[in-house]
């Protein structure tokens, strides 16, 4: 974001946004339904854990494969909604990076449950590191890229982190793969909640900055400027969650629902003493995080940030 904001002029960072924006809700969207229900029942005693990969990685599949004829239906409404044709090539692009995510995503949870996160770390150093390196070298070498090729990159590096992630937690694969029906039943009831509330969320986080995209590129961009701060301020609270809830799941299987009452208390207290001091800062000094986020010409968001 810090080299993006700065390579491309506002209206196509306001372009860009928007279509980050579509591949976040997929991204929330379908992380909440598989990762929450898989890693719960991943901690029953009463439930086989190589059946329910199966189950998990075949709802995986599903919800991806829902998700892209949904957003290839989409392209000519948003298209035109956002008056924007390179928005369509954009979302295809996303659509293969989609089909990638499948088996990286499905590894992580896999991780995620077993209570280890070394392979997430680096799957995830991996995937985004390398598409920073391409994002500096094009900002130092390759001045007026198009759109189209940062989106193409993203599919790149998805493809190294899933070697990364295979590398590291492969060894955790199932020797057998059974499809068993009541599984996946059970983990479509359980995620279901999730997955709406997820939807639902989402969608009302970027709502503003989708309906901006139908009036002005530009404004879409220096509103980003101040949601992508807020989100920076968020991923404190969702680094810990993603650890903590493999443990609450735990506690809840073998204490019940008392269980996990001391770990929800510990979890919010840290994510608080983390959070409430930067939000401090940057109510602050608006001005100077704006400067060093995302340069000169956005510090007219200022207002929106506060």
């Amino acid at each position: 974001y810090f080299i993006l904001v700065r390579y491309f002029e506002i209206d196509d960072f306001g372009i860009w946004t928007l279509f980050v924006l579509v591949g976040s809700v997929v991204e929330m969207s379908r992380s909440a339904f598989i990762q929450n229900a898989f890693i719960k029942f991943f901690n029953l005693d009463d439930v086989d854990k190589d059946d329910l990969f199966s189950a998990s990685i075949f709802l995986n599949a599903i919800t991806t494969l829902i998700f892209i004829i949904l957003l290839v239906i989409l392209i000519p409404i948003l298209s035109s909604f956002w008056d924007s044709a390179i928005i369509g090539n954009l979302i295809l692009w996303y659509c293969f990076t989609s089909v990638i995510l499948i088996p990286l995503t499905q590894l992580n949870y896999l991780e995620q449950a077993n209570h280890s996160f070394v392979g997430v770390f680096w799957s995830t150093v991996v995937r985004q590191g390398s598409f920073f390196l391409i994002v500096i070298s094009a900002y130092l070498f390759f001045p007026g890229l198009p759109l189209v090729f940062f989106a193409a990159m993203q599919s790149g590096s998805a493809l190294l982190g899933l070697f990364i992630a295979f590398v590291f937690s492969g060894r955790m694969l199932p020797a057998n793969y059974l499809l068993r029906r009541d599984l996946v039943v059970r983990l479509f009831r359980f995620g279901r909640y999730i997955l709406g509330t997820g939807i639902t969320s989402t969608i009302g986080k970027s709502a503003d900055q989708f309906i901006l995209g139908g009036v002005n590129h530009g404004m879409v961009a220096m509103f980003n400027a101040s949601v992508r701060i807020i989100n920076f301020i968020e991923i404190p609270s969702l680094s810990i969650s993603n650890i903590t809830y493999p443990k609450m799941a735990e506690r809840v299987a073998k204490d019940g629902n008392n269980g996990p009452g001391l770990l929800y208390e510990k979890s919010v207290a840290m994510i608080l003493s983390i959070i409430l001091p930067i939000v401090i800062f940057v109510l602050a000094f608006p001005e100077f995080v704006l400067l060093i986020t995302a340069g000169r010409k956005y510090l007219d968001a200022t207002t929106p940030l506060r």
